[in-house]
């Protein structure tokens, strides 16, 4: 079956636009590949034609990284697994499957997924290009999952990435989709496992208290932190009844429990599956801005955050989300040799939030900061040469397989062209 394709000639190519709204573009075709081959057939008729090439996943990241007036890959109909290795722990998948479609069948084979975040709607390539986490300081990212990969270049053909090219591995894990695009992936697992979430409610004081510890000694340790009562009738959590969450904290922790315990996903605390446990619904109503900085500094750098809102109180209407991450090796990765802190404010659509934002920026920026692909930022190329040391490696690699830039949009050219 051939690839699905919309093209300028037709003059009907449909607008994309991301899961929020905030990032869009019309691109001059849009072609939906079922195979590898036609996803190489893609690549050579856009770099035969002059074009660039960006790959949609989910459209689930608030940054334009998919953004194209040129050839723009929808990749959902490319999906499925692979293959599962129960005995090395893998599973190999095309780049389309969602991280939802994964749970189920590694549960009956006694696999998990390494480590998630609260969404479980990308597919599994954009989740890995982009670092997707969840939260714990023994936790990787997901894309220090990647063992081995198919990757189509800027050529059409087909490059085998594993583990005995450590250089390569290292670049492609968090690739933003510069390098070309994914046809497979193989993820390391780990043997399935239960979680108990358990739900607090903390002020700052009681935040202070517990913090190192709540990091430290948590498998899964998350909070979201209510500046302001708006913030909390925005997000929509449900406070116990009488509680103002006006200056506190909404704090979940997991920890794993036995396979053997029961599983019951609606009393509080929850016992389930991580796959059931993790996702949350997230209505698309807030822009994210998400920066990474060294776990050591985390509560320093928080405060300054709670200063900045301070400043602009009029932007204080969502909650400041504050996770971890453990350290990993990919050039492009957040948490490149360093465990981190994550900390997530929010702009609210409609409104002129990016006075606010580039103040957060100039904060963490202080503390060596570094960006989420997947969400807003406000780095230029010299900072970012500043705060990821194997940039440079990277972009030499990238030049190297991409020589006239066809994986690269107006975004990502000044930054790493």
């Amino acid at each position: 079956m051939s690839a699905s394709v919309i093209d300028e000639e037709d003059d009907v190519t449909p607008a994309w636009t991301n899961w929020v709204g905030n990032q869009s573009c019309r691109p001059a075709e849009i072609v939906s590949p079922e195979t590898e081959a036609e996803v190489q057939s893609a690549v050579r008729s856009a770099a035969s034609a002059g074009r660039s090439l960006r790959a949609a996943a989910s459209g689930h990241s608030f940054s334009p990284i998919c953004t194209t007036d040129g050839t723009l890959l929808d990749m959902s109909r490319l999906a499925g697994i692979v293959g599962i290795d129960a005995q090395a722990e893998t599973v190999t998948v095309y780049p389309g499957t969602t991280i939802a479609a994964l749970g189920d069948p590694l549960w009956e084979h006694g696999l998990a997924l390494r480590n998630q975040g609260d969404i479980d709607s990308q597919q599994i390539a954009g989740a890995v290009s982009t670092a997707t986490h969840g939260s714990g300081i023994a936790l990787q990212n997901m894309s220090a999952s990647l063992r081995a990969a198919r990757l189509v270049t800027a050529s059409g053909e087909v490059v085998e990435i594993d583990e005995r090219m450590p250089e390569l591995l290292a670049a492609a894990q968090v690739s933003v989709g510069m390098l070309g695009v994914f046809t497979e992936l193989t993820l390391a697992l780990r043997p399935a496992y239960q979680l108990r979430e358990t739900l607090r409610y903390w002020d700052l004081d009681e935040l202070s208290r517990g913090w190192a510890d709540g990091f430290r000694s948590s498998h899964h340790f998350t909070f979201h932190y209510f500046p302001t009562a708006a913030a909390n009738d925005l997000f929509d959590f449900e406070a116990p009844p009488g509680l103002d969450l006006t200056r506190m904290s909404r704090v979940t922790t997991c920890e794993i429990v036995g396979l053997d315990e029961t599983e019951d996903l609606q009393s509080e605390p929850r016992v389930g599956r991580p796959y059931r446990v993790y996702p949350q619904y997230c209505a698309p109503n807030f822009h994210e801005l998400e920066y990474m900085v060294d776990l050591a500094d985390g509560q320093d750098a928080f405060g300054e955050v709670l200063e900045v809102f301070d400043r602009f109180p009029e932007f204080a209407t969502y909650p400041i989300e504050v996770r971890s991450t453990a350290a990993d090796g990919a050039h492009l990765s957040p948490n490149h040799e360093r465990a981190s802190l994550v900390i997530s404010v929010s702009g609210e659509p409609g409104r002129a939030y990016q006075p606010f934002l580039q103040a957060v920026h100039d904060v963490l920026l202080g503390y060596r900061a570094r960006p989420h692909w997947g969400k807003l930022s406000r780095f230029t190329r010299e900072e970012l040469e500043s705060v990821l040391p194997r940039h440079g490696d990277f972009v030499a690699l990238r030049r190297q397989l991409d020589p006239e830039g066809i994986f690269l949009n107006e975004w990502l050219r000044p930054l790493f062209a």
